[in-house]
């Protein structure tokens, strides 16, 4: 009886060893899988990170690219708006030249457009006024007296000799208006009418006449009043000098020795 139990319980014991080596067998064999899968789990999460790693790395970079891609387009505007402006300014100031340019020349076609027939105009007014002048002045002396050998010039003979002065090369270019005046100017002279000889001449000052000035510094000159032997004309010494100048400007050398007398 007992040796059967102790057979019993030894078989018992058999199986209960061999059933936990069985379950030991089954967990080391889950253990094995467990452990293999985390092995390659932790593979993934490791390439994951690999992965991660150079996705950032390819971002930071194309960002970088990105912002002097940026930098670099904004100069480029920049620079091409600046070129712009330059060019923008070079074509304004181009087309302002252009204007000018063009208008000079239409005025310089003008200019020798009328030069062209108005200095024969201006050369036939001249002479017309001359002859008549002189017409006028030989009446007037074929009146007058004689003056005796070393005489003083006259008022006459002073207007006579304005007459039948040569213009300038400007004046002989100028408006026909000032021939006409200087003769008129010449034949007041004349008829001793000083007072009215320079309003005359005053006009044809205005028009830039050096004939006119040199002619009418003489109505101021008190040296050349005398000689013409005037009377209750009052001269001007500082008025005379000046229109002195004026004509020498204008090409009169006779005028720097009448205002050398004056200083």
């Amino acid at each position: 009886m007992q040796v059967a139990q102790a057979n019993k319980a030894r078989d018992r014991a058999t199986q209960l060893s061999q059933a936990a080596e069985s379950g030991v067998a089954e967990l080391r064999q889950s253990l094995r899988k467990e452990h293999d899968r985390a092995e390659a789990l932790a593979g993934e999460l490791a390439k994951a990170r690999r992965d991660l790693k150079a996705q950032l790395a390819l971002s930071s970079k194309a960002s970088d690219e990105a912002s002097q891609a940026k930098k670099a387009a904004e100069t480029a505007t920049a620079e091409l708006r600046q070129s712009l402006k330059t060019e923008h300014d070079r074509a304004e100031t181009l087309t302002g030249e252009l204007a000018r340019v063009r208008g000079e020349l239409e005025t310089q076609l003008a200019v020798s457009s009328k030069a062209g027939g108005g200095t024969v105009q201006v050369k036939k007014g001249a002479k017309g006024a001359t002859a008549e002048l002189r017409q006028s002045l030989k009446k007037e002396r074929d009146t007058a007296e004689v003056p005796a050998p070393g005489h003083k010039p006259t008022l006459m003979q002073a207007a006579e000799a304005a007459a039948t002065e040569q213009p300038t090369v400007a004046e002989a270019q100028g408006d026909p208006e000032v021939a006409r005046l200087l003769a008129r100017a010449s034949a007041l002279l004349v008829q001793g009418d000083i007072g009215a000889a320079r309003i005359v001449l005053e006009h044809a000052v205005g028009t830039g006449s050096a004939r006119a000035s040199f002619m009418l510094a003489e109505t101021y000159d008190p040296l050349v009043l005398s000689t013409w032997k005037t009377y209750g004309t009052r001269g001007d010494v500082t008025k005379a000098r000046e229109l002195y100048a004026n004509a020498l400007a204008g090409g009169i050398q006779q005028a720097r020795d009448r205002s050398v007398a004056l200083q």
